[in-house]
């Protein structure tokens, strides 16, 4: 039995395409309805260059951070994200896109978590 979930832990370590769950830090608990509202601004609202969507070229990491809050009380607790272009040239990140792969995140694991989708990196 442990020799076959090595086999299985080593096939999905190779796969091209990764996801994984946080293991550690805060939960989300009542606190997620804020991170999703966070990544909306940071995809489609933030103005002045400071949006994640858009464009990147090869090798670019944009990563904003926000206060997460309980319906109006801010917590001690804030949410980063990371987006990464790992592939050549530049490339466009629509903002329903930021959006979508970021909720994925947030709403997929207790205490976020990051994948690799093709050659962008969403944390």
């Amino acid at each position: 039995m442990l020799l076959n979930t090595a086999f299985l832990l080593l096939g999905l370590l190779s796969s091209p395409a990764s996801a994984a769950c946080f293991l550690v830090g805060a939960e989300w608990d009542d606190t997620q309805a804020s991170a999703v509202g966070a990544a909306e601004y940071w995809c489609r609202k933030a103005t002045g260059g400071q949006a994640i969507a858009g464009l990147f070229h090869s090798g670019d990491t944009k990563s904003r951070c926000s206060n997460l809050y309980e319906g109006t009380k801010m917590t001690s607790n804030r949410v980063d994200f990371k987006v990464k272009w790992g592939g050549r040239g530049d490339a466009k990140l629509d903002a329903e896109e930021c959006l979508t792969r970021l909720k994925t995140e947030i709403m997929g694991c207790s205490h976020g978590g990051s994948k690799d989708e093709g050659e962008w990196t969403f944390t």
